[in-house]
């Protein structure tokens, strides 16, 4: 495996005030495990708030987590010093979700996507403005688009440019955070399919994060989900798509738009209630304040994730 990810778990200290020392503990991702083939790609879903983007950002140390590990191609990252992470970096990226707060307003698409260069210490000066010409045409942009400054370029176009940055140092794993979120429906189709695209080319493996179930099935070889800071279900995206295990998933399902005028009467599993808070998550099952199969157990015991078939785990009493 190149990715493996044992009982990660990340808390936030937040609230109190200046010289108190008591401070509520916001537990963001609490004990995710899973692993990701090289080449492959992994979809984490989940409603907002659940903690997807949380553990892209701690497995790639922009937040040091609270305990668990992180091999990657067999290198145990958060035990590494400063001065390796920092060499490890041009192995493994990230894709933010918004390239308006990604990209720097006041410097160049050229300063921008060869600082990773400069940094890493990849080529030369005489070396720099080829490579990154040569990334602007992969993610199909123009030679000319790198003397200009992020303002000048739509959302679609300066995602390119976030995602060109990022593939630079020539990675082999990349951390896609929703990145299609903030970008009109059609100019999603088209980044999307550049990330396919890219993929394929460059034997790249995504860890690819969103909300959106019909993305994550175009774009995803298995599907992680998420809820309140735990993983629930875990499967091959086929398996998951056929047969969803959890209440949870199978709700997640029953809402995603069908292009057919002919269903109309969908069997919709629609939640009831907000998500919990993650300062005070329910005891036993997580999901139990919102499922309809809620038994007198799942108040008290907490579910394990257990594999009901060969590539489908499932934490939910239902199947134990």
């Amino acid at each position: 495996m190149l990715i493996e990810v044992k009982n990660l778990r990340k808390e936030f200290a937040v609230g109190g005030i200046l010289f108190q020392a008591q401070r509520e503990t916001v537990k963001a991702v609490d004990g995710v495990s899973f692993s990701i083939k090289a080449g492959t790609s992994l979809g984490l879903v989940g409603e907002s708030g659940s903690g997807k983007t949380t553990v892209a950002k701690t497995m790639l140390r922009l937040h040091e987590p609270t305990a668990g590990e992180f091999h990657f191609d067999g290198q145990d990252v958060f035990a590494l010093p400063r001065v390796e992470m920092r060499k490890l970096r041009r192995r493994i990226q990230i894709v933010h979700q918004n390239p308006n707060a990604s990209l720097h307003p006041r410097m160049t698409v050229m300063a921008q996507i060869k600082r990773p260069l400069q940094i890493q210490g990849i080529g030369d000066r005489t070396t720099y403005e080829n490579q990154v010409l040569d990334m602007l045409n992969r993610v199909g942009l123009n030679p000319e688009h790198a003397r200009r400054f992020p303002h000048e370029f739509s959302g679609g176009q300066k995602q390119r440019i976030a995602v060109a940055r990022a593939l630079i140092t020539a990675p082999e794993f990349v951390a896609l955070d929703e990145p299609t979120s903030a970008l009109d429906v059609s100019v999603q189709a088209q980044v999307l399919q550049l990330l396919r695209r890219l993929r394929s080319e460059l034997e790249l493996t995504y860890l690819f994060v969103s909300h959106d179930l019909g993305v994550i099935r175009y774009m995803c070889d298995e599907v992680a989900v998420m809820y309140l800071g735990q993983l629930v279900e875990h499967a091959e995206k086929p398996k998951l798509f056929a047969n969803p295990l959890h209440p949870y998933t199978q709700s997640l399902l029953s809402v995603v738009p069908i292009p057919d005028p002919t269903m109309r009467h969908r069997d919709r599993k629609m939640l009831t209630g907000e998500i919990p808070s993650p300062k005070n998550p329910p005891s036993g099952c997580r999901f139990h304040t919102r499922c309809p199969h809620v038994m007198a157990h799942c108040k008290t015991d907490e579910p394990k994730m257990k594999e009901v078939e060969s590539g489908h785990r499932v934490a939910c009493h239902l199947y134990e």
